[in-house]
């Protein structure tokens, strides 16, 4: 299959072609960490995400969320992993080192297209999708007590 021109540029943005994946404990397997027990690992302290060595088990990486729990299962493409939160924040982390590599606060009015109001919220009940080089989140519908509805479908791409 042919080289698509969008997928290229996304990933250069998300994987330089200088970038090289640190290895300290040989090659990752994402595995994600829930704050409960449906996780494919259950919780280490906090929910958060993490790194497994495929070679010997061992945590290569965690990412927790500052002030928040993490919401809805996170999204992966080659060299980032995309996290919403309980209090409306979606992440990018790098899948390589678990470090932060964008955060965009969901939680605010939104202009839509067809003119009705929107608000961000909680990311709780499902995660990212990606298509065509473009990220795609549902933001605001809460499901659990005490949580931030909302009410929109946020769309972002590369500039």
């Amino acid at each position: 299959m042919p080289a698509d021109a969008a997928d290229d540029r996304l990933r250069s943005h998300v994987h330089p072609p200088d970038w090289i994946n640190p290895e300290p404990r040989g090659r990752y397997h994402l595995a994600v960490v829930g704050g409960g027990t449906a996780g494919l690992v259950s919780a280490m302290g906090a929910a958060g995400l993490g790194a497994v060595a495929n070679t010997d088990g061992k945590t290569g990486w965690v990412f927790t969320a500052p002030r928040a729990s993490l919401g809805a299962a996170p999204t992966a493409v080659p060299g980032v992993v995309f996290e919403g939160t309980g209090d409306g924040r979606l992440f990018a982390v790098s899948a390589g080192d678990g470090k932060q590599l964008w955060e965009f606060n969901t939680v605010q009015p939104f202009e839509t297209v067809n003119k009705v109001a929107a608000r961000g919220g909680q990311i709780a009940v499902s995660g990212a999708v990606i298509v065509d080089g473009m990220v795609y989140i549902g933001t605001g519908y809460a499901i659990s007590a005490g949580a931030s509805g909302g009410n929109v479908l946020l769309a972002f791409g590369v500039e």
